[in-house]
């Protein structure tokens, strides 16, 4: 689903588990000539968790194919989840902390 519908999901779950320890990074391979409108979609959004930019070694690592891609990575560095496989994400979240 595109970016501008998985945004309002994304900062929810956000909030769900922040104070639980999980953490939310995001990741662009765009580099900073596309800096202003990336910030502008952040703020647009209420998107408040950190954001990097021209990640391209990184997301290709990864495999992203497009945005928006989402990764549950446990505590011990391995996905755990990604959104290409069945279920949702609160509940991927939910199984890599108890596997904790």
């Amino acid at each position: 689903r595109p970016l501008c519908e998985a945004a309002p999901g994304l900062v929810q779950t956000y909030h769900q588990y922040k104070e639980r320890g999980v953490v939310f990074v995001g990741l662009t391979d765009e580099g900073v000539e596309n800096k202003a409108k990336s910030e502008a979609y952040i703020k647009k959004h209420s998107i408040s968790w950190p954001n990097g930019y021209g990640a391209g070694a990184t997301t290709r690592a990864l495999g992203v194919a497009g945005y928006p891609t989402v990764f549950v990575i446990g505590r011990n560095g391995k996905i755990a989840w990604n959104d290409e496989l069945d279920g949702e994400l609160s509940d991927a979240i939910d199984q890599a902390l108890a596997a904790e």
